[in-house]
């Protein structure tokens, strides 16, 4: 009887030792999961901004980073240093303005100037100025451009921009790690 007992849950026995190894590869598995799922520190920045009624703020999600510019002039600059947690995976700045005429982006020893047309296709031209060299044109295989969107208001199915630009740090900017750049736009010469 004790032999038929132990036939019939030889099944069971064989599975309480492997119990151990499920539990482990199951913790191992969570743990992965939960690090995916949650952010490392998210950063924090000191934002200084010049001009009045200019006004810059960060906000996160995840690993990407966005900076909303409102300037009520249309022309401004701002300074920006992360001070503590992990560096973004991206970056995208976020300006509301009725054009782009001219944003800069500077880290280092490093300017990338990008202009959006404000008549017609709205094309986008960029060009690289590093110190001790001359200005050269940026394209989007380079890891200086930065990708631009005219924000459109999805009511008018693509056709009517909102007033606002995304512009997304440079790979060379977010490859490095670095952690304090500065900007300014003018959205169009008066």
């Amino acid at each position: 009887m004790f032999e038929r007992l132990i036939e019939r849950n030889e099944g069971t026995v064989q599975w309480q030792k492997l119990m151990p190894a499920v539990g482990i590869w199951f913790a191992a598995l969570c743990g992965l999961v939960a690090c995916q799922g949650s952010p490392a520190r998210p950063p924090s920045y000191r934002i200084s901004v010049s001009g009045s009624g200019d006004q810059v703020t960060a906000q996160f999600n995840g690993p990407e980073t966005v900076f909303e510019v409102r300037s009520e002039s249309g022309i401004g600059s701002a300074q920006v240093e992360q001070i503590s947690g992990e560096p973004p995976t991206k970056i995208v700045i976020r300006l509301f303005l009725n054009g782009l005429e001219e944003f800069d982006f500077g880290y280092d020893d490093t300017r990338i100037v990008v202009s959006v047309s404000s008549h017609g296709d709205n094309a986008v031209s960029q060009s690289l100025l590093r110190d001790g060299s001359g200005e050269t044109a940026v394209g989007p295989d380079s890891p200086y451009w930065m990708p631009v969107q005219v924000v459109t208001d999805p009511l008018s199915g693509g056709q009517k921009p909102t007033g606002a630009f995304e512009v997304q740090a440079p790979q060379d900017y977010i490859q490095g790690k670095h952690r304090a750049f500065s900007m300014r736009w003018i959205d169009f010469y008066r």
